[in-house]
């Protein structure tokens, strides 16, 4: 009976364990989930009193860079953690593309990361 109890607890850690690495699956293995590629280079607190402005700076970086970008609210994408604004550009073609993107904003001195999202749309 005890070793019963044992294996019932194995495996409900194991089961535990997978579900937190699934929270934190990579850009590239959630395909499946959210076809959208999109690159992000600041992310905001909404309410944070300077949001918009710290976002718009990072826009502008962008810009001067040759990166159209654009802000958005986190809350129209499923993907992205909630109540943020942030800076993206997207949704790319590929991964490919958006590599190549965040290669040339890192040659200007400009951070970001690739997320796969779905849009929501909503205004």
């Amino acid at each position: 009976m005890k070793s019963v109890k044992i294996i019932i607890k194995a495996r409900f850690f194991t089961l535990a364990v997978i579900a937190a690495l699934a929270a934190q699956v990579p850009a590239f293995a959630q395909k499946m989930q959210h076809p959208h590629i999109f690159n992000i280079y600041v992310s905001v607190p909404v309410g944070h009193g300077q949001d918009v402005e710290i976002t718009a700076a990072k826009i502008a970086e962008l810009e001067q860079c040759g990166i159209p970008a654009i802000s958005d609210y986190t809350d129209r994408y499923s993907g992205l953690v909630g109540d943020l604004l942030i800076a993206l550009t997207g949704p790319h073609l590929d991964l490919a593309t958006a590599r190549a993107e965040l290669q040339k904003a890192k040659s200007c001195g400009i951070d970001g990361y690739t997320k796969r999202a779905t849009f929501l749309g909503g205004e």
